[in-house]
Parts: C-alpha cells; sequence; structure tokens
C-alpha cells in the first residue's frame, strides 16, 4: 500500500534536425534555452544577436518512473515538440533532467532519435536516476514521440 508510479516531466532541447526544427522567430523560448544553454557553458553571445536557427528544437520530455525501479531497468520516455518543428528526426535530445512533483532530478535523459515509424524514436543512451542516497542507471531503450 502507499506505492505508486512517479511521473517525471522536463524541457530539454532536440540539436542536429536538418531544417525541421523551431522556426525560432515564432518560438523565442527556444532560442533563450539556446543562449542560456551558451552562457552555462561558457559562450557569451553579443547583445541583441539574433539567431536563426532552423536545427534545434524545444521539447517536453515525460516518463513514468516505476514504484520499484532498479538498475538496468527499461523505461519509456515522451519526447513532444513545444514550438512549431516538422519532424524530430535525425535529432539529439540534450541532456535533459527529469523532475518529480517534488521538483527534485530523478532522471537525466539524453540521446540520439532513431524514427522507426510515425511514432516511435529509439535510443540506446543512458538514463541516470538522482535520489537523495543513491544513484541509479537505467537503460533508456525507447523514447515515444507524440504525433
Amino acid at each position: 500500500q502507499g506505492v505508486r508510479n512517479n511521473q517525471l516531466i522536463g524541457y530539454g532541447l532536440v540539436v542536429g534536425l536538418d531544417g525541421s526544427g523551431d522556426m525560432t522567430t515564432q518560438t523565442p523560448f527556444t532560442v533563450q534555452s539556446i543562449i542560456s544553454m551558451l552562457g552555462q557553458l561558457g559562450i557569451n553571445l553579443p547583445p541583441g544577436t539574433n539567431l536563426q536557427l532552423r536545427n534545434v528544437a524545444a521539447v517536453m520530455v515525460t516518463a513514468t518512473l516505476p514504484a520499484f525501479a532498479k538498475p538496468g531497468q527499461q523505461i519509456d520516455v515522451t519526447v513532444s515538440s513545444m514550438g512549431n518543428a516538422k519532424s524530430l528526426r535525425g535529432g539529439t535530445l540534450l541532456m535533459t533532467p527529469l523532475k518529480g512533483v517534488d521538483n527534485q532530478v530523478y532522471a537525466v535523459a539524453k540521446g540520439n532519435l532513431l524514427i522507426l515509424n510515425s511514432m516511435r524514436l529509439i535510443s540506446r543512451q543512458l538514463i541516470v536516476l538522482w535520489k537523495p542516497s543513491i544513484v541509479l542507471i537505467l537503460l533508456l531503450l525507447s523514447l515515444w514521440m507524440d504525433g
């Protein structure tokens, strides 16, 4: 009793898209995210820089963490475009922290997206679960994209 699955959510960027990403003039949050990420990496763009990128998409990443998740366990992650990207085909999800309802980071998702059909994406990357006293590693076997 009292044991349940945990919903996780994160905001991330998919890069490496072949011109099918967000139109940055219509999705300012994508540009803001890129500028913020670059700043955290020590790259500061001059004020007023106008980024016109078509190879990046802002995405929401969601997952259900099973109540008794174990290292190496498979979990599914849903990757959904937030902006107006036409496709996530061929993209790479940058490291995306996934938080629970308590605002704690429980997983980090990242990896290449390979489209098997119009709805399914596969990645063979790692998700790292962060617990207060332990770190669990889960192998991410599949990503699902809302279409």
